[in-house]
């Protein structure tokens, strides 16, 4: 992790922001308004918008929190995909 990468609690904060501006998850419909509000709200692309939320719909805190420890110590920033 770099130094000036932001605390995962900003991180945290941030994305239950845009959870809460995209409504109740109940339908598909909240997961296409959750990638609109991506998109104008955290400013990520269209196509990295899908595959974040594709990422925590498929996958979930648990597996995805220890993916991100293992990124971090292998010092992988960015990935392959270049999000």
């Amino acid at each position: 992790m770099k130094e000036n990468d932001p605390p995962i609690e900003n991180l945290l904060s941030e994305y239950e922001t845009v959870v809460a501006e995209a409504g109740r998850a109940d339908s598909d419909q909240f997961w296409e308004r959750l990638k609109v509000t991506l998109v104008t709200t955290s400013e990520w692309s269209n196509p990295a918008a899908e595959h974040l939320a594709t990422l925590a719909r498929n996958y979930g805190s648990f597996v995805l929190r220890n993916a991100y420890a293992l990124a971090i110590a292998l010092d992988i920033e960015d990935g392959e995909l270049g999000m």
